[in-house]
């Protein structure tokens, strides 16, 4: 598990080979020197994790696995202490039993591969009660009183993770520009022309939201 020294997971289930064996879902805190299985779930064939849920300090769980004989794609928030199947008889996708992810960034979605059938994502059916409904703010940091020189720094911060990694930003109306976000902040160099310059920033986050801020800095051309 991402972020946990030592939180190790095993998935096991039968196949055409081998239906015989002990099968299910072990769970090690210390780092494989011991393993506990878990014991509501009788076979897992994938394992993964995904952001967790909301008031929860683990990461959810994401199996296609077998509990009470019902094979299905399931996800845990509690570590593994209870499951809800998040598909259903007419949603198999296939061979669903080959990998799987959570999103580490959105809680509730989740990327099943299929083997064959290309790559479904899932997110948690209508508006959850946790939607995330705000719209990222953004702070600048660079001032935009007059500047003398030509070169302007663009800099500033988000507060959260945005699609892409970026935010967009058109100067004076021209083609937009998508400058990256590292560890909450933006920065890049842009020449200004004499007089007003708008700078558009808009950034939009992972759940859709968008927000944009507007900018003028004024540049006035140096006294010979």
């Amino acid at each position: 598990m991402p972020g946990i020294e030592g939180d190790i997971w095993i998935a096991a289930a039968g196949d055409n080979k081998n239906g015989t064996g002990i099968f299910g879902l072990w769970h090690s805190v210390d780092s494989g020197s011991t393993f506990k299985r878990l014991d509501q779930v009788q076979e897992a064939a994938t394992i993964g994790f995904g952001k967790a849920a909301p008031g929860k300090k683990n990461m959810a769980l994401y199996s296609y696995a077998r509990l009470g004989g019902k094979f299905g794609i399931y996800r845990s928030d509690d570590y593994g202490q209870s499951w809800v199947r998040i598909n259903d008889d007419q949603h198999q996708f296939g061979a669903a039993n080959v990998t799987i992810t959570g999103d580490p960034r959105v809680y509730g979605r989740v990327y099943v591969g299929t083997n064959g059938l290309g790559i479904v994502i899932g997110n948690p059916a209508g508006k959850p009660a946790d939607a995330d409904k705000k719209a990222p703010k953004i702070e600048m940091i660079s001032k935009s009183n007059p500047v003398r020189s030509e070169t302007y720094v663009l800099t500033g911060k988000v507060n959260e993770d945005l699609e892409n990694d970026a935010v967009t930003v058109h100067l004076n109306g021209g083609e937009p520009e998508q400058v990256q976000v590292v560890n909450g902040m933006f920065t890049k160099s842009f020449t200004l022309v004499e007089g007003n310059n708008i700078f558009e920033i808009e950034a939009k986050d992972l759940a859709g939201n968008r927000s944009m801020k507007r900018v003028t800095v004024k540049y006035k051309l140096p006294k010979k």
